[in-house]
């Protein structure tokens, strides 16, 4: 079909698990060379992938997040965020710490979720303009993260959020 695909994997226990632009999200084992599963969600995931536990972590262009079984491809949790009505070129952006898996998405909002529970424990919108206007979208950068203190970078803004409650420490 024409379609450049643009991959996200991630490595674990000789298994590649990798999502793309087109929709689909699948499990390769490399050592036996054989497709473990293969689901087609039908929108195109826009993240970077991670895994914590049984779970793979990943999230699509209507910045919708999925908690997956690694093992089925099943979904354990979709929680749908804000969507963005103009696409930009920003990649939703993923990371873990002890408690949270965050989540950086092109509206602009940050989210932790709990790792275990799967429940959103608070968010931080840092996208200061409401317009959609191309030149107001928000563009970031990956989460900088250690477990106290995170840090997002935009193309207007860094912040420094407080890991716990999300309060935004510093802004410059």
């Amino acid at each position: 079909k024409n379609i450049d695909k643009k991959l996200n994997l991630i490595v674990e226990n000789g298994i590649i698990y990798v999502s793309d632009n087109i929709g689909f999200l699948y499990a390769f084992d490399y050592k036996k060379n054989r497709v473990i599963w293969a689901k087609n969600y039908k929108i195109p995931f826009r993240s970077n992938l991670k895994i914590f536990q049984d779970k793979l972590l990943t999230s699509n262009q209507n910045n919708n997040l999925y908690f997956i079984n690694k093992n089925s491809g099943d979904i354990s949790k979709l929680i749908p965020t804000e969507e963005t009505t103009v696409k930009n070129r920003f990649i939703n952006n993923l990371s873990l710490n002890n408690n949270y898996l965050l989540f950086l998405n092109t509206y602009g909002s940050l989210y932790a979720v709990n790792k275990k529970s799967m429940e959103i424990n608070w968010f931080v919108n840092l996208n200061q303009s409401l317009d959609i206007n191309p030149s107001n979208l928000f563009l970031g950068n990956q989460i900088v993260n250690n477990n106290k203190k995170i840090v997002v970078s935009s193309d207007q803004f860094t912040f420094v959020i407080e890991a716990k409650t999300g309060t935004i420490l510093f802004k410059k």
